[in-house]
């Protein structure tokens, strides 16, 4: 039986997406995470930081047009306070240094991070054939069945994803030295770039950093690659196979085990404010009734560690979105003449367990005696909607401003 072990690291470039960059909260340069795993797995492997100059473009456009809209609400703010006591409150802060401002935190900490911006590459891609792809829907250019202008026809969209995969492509098919991993959690975008390199044996695709970090682990267990591909697709159907009652996900009830410790936090979504004590203060006695619900989301799993020669410790993610609209109370005919009733009040419910799990992995790549090891709450909050977050969950068709 050939061996599952090699004797030697490789090293890696990596390329990023913009949603592993962004983040909700703009004051850091990109996601927090990303930081954090840089500093983790910078020791695990030779690894090298790539942004294409598309995505680097992007996050300077989201971050720079985020900060454009506070000032512009400061500005406002400053005129009325102005008025109220009649003195001139002024800005110091032009929108032209504002996109200076955050171009030089974007570059201090790719400085910092020693991240290279790959150029897209011009002069090798065949336009034509992109000019026919977009005309003709395909590839990256696809209609948005969910995306349509005022006269309700489908918007189209892709093409900055295109010469982000472009620039994957000649970075992956002109190196010879490094193994080229790519992270992006946009599904068209997967599912193209992996069509177009598919046969590139130096390149890997993945969802999120998690999942290229749980690689790295196995990585540096030297561990060969065809092992590792093969165990990641064992655990994930170990532990979840849609209607296999033998997968730990229906075997343990990991579903009804969760609900009995924490449905508590689904039964009152106010417990899962970001700030419970000041909600109780302003806000007590707030009635929700859920109105829908995502299905479970289940992550891949991500590898921990090895103990005891051959058990392999796993952590495997579920997450739930519920929308949640709130009750008003019941009022009399004469007080809604006088008074329309105020529009209703919807708010989402993010939930996540994590469930840690272990199994003995034989050198054939076999599992035996999984076992589930805890299930916690890893994560909730009970916030405001925004669509992108919905879509995400695949509750597309809930709208929150009705047409």
């Amino acid at each position: 039986m050939p061996s599952n072990k090699k004797a030697v690291h490789d090293s890696h470039i990596l390329i990023v997406d913009t949603n592993v960059l962004w983040c909700e909260d703009k004051k850091p340069a990109v996601n927090p995470e990303v930081e954090e795993f840089l500093e983790k797995y910078s020791s695990y492997t030779d690894l090298k930081f790539h942004i294409p100059s598309v995505v680097y473009g992007e996050t300077q456009f989201l971050q720079t047009t985020s900060a454009i809209k506070l000032h512009e609400k400061a500005l406002d703010i400053n005129s009325k306070l102005s008025g109220i006591i009649d003195k001139k409150i002024g800005s110091s802060v032009s929108k032209n240094s504002i996109h200076k401002l955050i171009d030089k935190k974007i570059n201090n900490w790719m400085k910092k991070y020693k991240v290279t911006i790959v150029e897209t590459p011009y002069s090798k891609i065949d336009w034509s054939k992109i000019s026919h792809d977009s005309i003709w829907r395909k590839d990256t250019f696809v209609s948005d069945e969910k995306n349509k202008d005022k006269n309700n026809r489908e918007m189209e969209k892709g093409f900055r994803d295109r010469l982000i995969l472009e620039t994957v492509y000649n970075l992956a098919v002109s190196n010879k030295t490094n193994k080229v991993a790519f992270i992006t959690n946009d599904t068209l975008l997967k599912e193209c770039t992996n069509r177009r390199l598919e046969n590139l044996t130096n390149f890997s695709i993945y969802d999120s950093l998690v999942e290229f970090s749980t690689y790295l682990k196995l990585n540096h267990e030297k561990l060969t690659d065809k092992f590792i591909k093969s165990i990641l697709i064992k655990a994930s159907k170990k532990f979840f196979t849609k209607n296999n009652q033998e997968s730990l996900y229906y075997k343990q009830e990991i579903y009804s085990k969760a609900i009995d410790s924490y449905g508590k936090f689904i039964d009152d979504p106010c417990l899962s404010y970001p700030n419970q004590t000041l909600h109780e203060l302003f806000s007590p006695g707030e009635e929700w009734k859920p109105i829908k619900k995502s299905q479970w989301f289940i992550s891949p799993p991500e590898f921990i560690d090895i103990t005891n020669i051959n058990t392999y410790n796993w952590l495997s993610k579920i997450k739930l979105a519920i929308i949640f609209k709130k009750e008003t109370q019941l009022r009399s005919e004469l007080i809604n003449q006088i008074a329309p009733p105020p529009p209703p009040t919807y708010k989402v419910l993010y939930i996540e367990f994590s469930i840690s799990w272990s199994a003995k992995v034989y050198k054939n790549g076999s599992f035996h005696d999984a076992k589930i090891k805890e299930i916690v709450m890893s994560s909730n909050v009970f916030k405001g909607i925004e669509q992108n977050e919905l879509a995400y969950y695949q509750i597309q068709d809930f709208k929150l401003h009705p047409d």
